[in-house]
Order: structure tokens, then C-alpha cells, then sequence
């Protein structure tokens, strides 16, 4: 995705999730041709052979973050995962037996991340003693790793310019209404609330939090449980509270969540 081959983005999540212990030698996991062209991209700083068989990675560069923030984000509004299970599907779809009828090979101790992919439609699992003993990628799946999703979008167009309503009345029920970064409840849905949220500056957990309440909300807004409908609207309510960038995106979004709920 973004000008790199599907390897390319794989190595790119597996130093993502290494970052932390860097400078760190890759070498065993024969994948060294993906971090060069990492490297040669500026995506990475890497030490190598003359033969480019060893990968000693140094640091992930600015570039390299930049490029897997924006593919996480593309990712995010089509299926909103954690970075580990992100990591783990990109491993298993560039393993030379994804597409065979045994599957790509198993990754120990990734349970939950097996279980997350699965939850989400990504993965095909077959367990036994709680352990994934059979996998297959699920057409979500590869719609996920090659990006084709994005073929798929339909541009939303955001109105950042100022509304104010001049017809003020002095009943302390009803006042003016402005919008500057937020959209009004009659266009709001949660795909524009996940895109708005993307758009924020937030810090990845708050963010990671924010998009999972609000997908929690939407599933519970299709469905007759009033106790876990109310639930969902006061966790991500709470969110917003929390933090205050995401007041002008949670409330529209609850009003059309409340009258969808009364509506089924």
C-alpha cells in the first residue's frame, strides 16, 4: 500500500512492534530483502553485509513512521484492529502457503491475536485445546492486507466552515449552533465518526480506545438490548469527557445512535 509491495508493509509492522527494543538483529526471521528496500526507502536505518544477508536495524526513521501511521489509519476505517493483530495477519498472508489448503504456518503464542482476527471476520479458525491449529485467510482478510478496500471508498466531504444560526430564542433550551470541525447528527454515521476521529490528534491509545467504543455503539444501535445499548452510550460518552476533542464528533453520533435504537 502507499508505494510499498505487501512484504514491504510487513516488514514494516514487524519493526513497528520492535521499536521499543531497537537496535535489534532481524536476521532469523529471513526477511532482510524487505527491511534493504526499508532502508534504501529511508524508511529504516539498518546495518548490513556485502551480501545483504544479515539485518542489524538500528531505528525506525520518521518516514517509516509517517508511512505506517497512514496505512494504519486507510486499514482502521475498514477494520479497526489492534497493531499486534495488524502485525500478526500481515505475517500470515506473506507466508508461501497463505493461499493453500493448509494454510500459512502457525505463530505461537499469538493467541489472542488469532482471536482478535478471527472476532473480526479476518481469519478462518479452527481450534482445539485453545490453540489455532487451522487457518485460513478470510476474503476480509486479504481485503484488509492488499488494500483493495480503498478501491472501494467513496470520498466524504467534510464542512469545516462556520454555521451560526441567528434566530436565537431567549428559551435556555434552544440555542445557536456552530460547526468547525464537527457535522451535524442528520449527516453523522459511525464510518464519518471513525474518520473524524482518525483526522484528530490524539495519542494512539486514546484514539484506539475512542474508535472501539464507537464501533461497540454502532453494533449495539442494530440491535433490542436497551441495558447494553445504554452501557455503550455511557462508555463512550465517558470517553469524550475524557477527552475533549471528541465531544463534537460523540455527540452528533449518540443522537443518531439513539434513534436508530427506537427505531428497530
Amino acid at each position: 500500500m502507499f508505494e510499498l509491495n505487501a512484504k514491504q508493509e510487513m516488514a514494516l509492522s514487524i519493526v513497528w512492534m520492535r521499536q521499543d527494543q531497537l537496535p535489534l538483529d532481524l536476521t532469523d526471521l529471513e526477511i532482510t530483502k524487505h527491511l534493504v528496500a526499508l532502508r534504501d526507502s529511508g524508511m529504516i536505518s539498518m546495518l548490513t553485509d556485502m551480501s545483504n544477508s544479515t539485518a542489524y536495524v538500528e531505528a525506525l526513521c520518521p518516514a517509516g513512521r509517517e508511512h505506517y501511521s497512514r496505512t494504519r489509519q486507510a486499514r482502521r476505517r475498514f477494520k479497526c484492529i489492534s497493531d499486534s493483530a495488524d502485525e500478526l495477519l500481515n505475517i500470515l498472508c506473506c507466508d508461501d502457503n497463505a493461499k493453500a489448503r493448509q494454510g500459512p504456518s502457525y505463530v505461537s503464542n499469538r493467541e489472542g491475536d488469532y482471536r482478535e482476527l478471527s472476532r473480526n471476520g479476518l481469519l478462518k479458525v479452527d481450534w482445539a485445546d485453545n490453540i489455532a491449529y487451522r487457518v485460513a485467510i478470510a476474503d476480509d482478510g486479504w481485503n484488509y492486507f492488499e488494500g483493495w478496500f480503498l478501491d472501494q471508498e467513496v470520498p466524504v466531504n467534510i464542512n469545516v466552515s462556520p454555521v451560526i444560526n441567528n434566530n436565537v430564542s431567549n428559551n435556555p433550551n434552544i440555542s445557536s449552533s456552530s460547526s468547525s470541525s464537527s457535522t451535524s447528527s442528520s449527516t453523522m454515521n459511525s464510518t464519518l465518526a471513525i474518520q473524524m476521529v482518525l483526522e484528530l490528534e490524539l495519542n494512539e491509545e486514546d484514539r484506539n480506545v475512542a474508535l472501539g467504543a464507537i464501533a461497540d455503539l454502532d453494533k449495539s444501535s442494530k440491535g433490542d438490548d436497551k441495558k447494553d445499548f445504554l452501557e455503550k452510550v455511557e462508555k463512550l460518552s465517558a470517553i469524550a469527557k475524557n477527552v475533549g476533542p471528541l465531544a463534537s464528533i460523540v455527540i452528533p453520533l449518540i443522537e443518531v445512535a439513539i434513534k436508530q435504537f427506537l427505531g428497530n
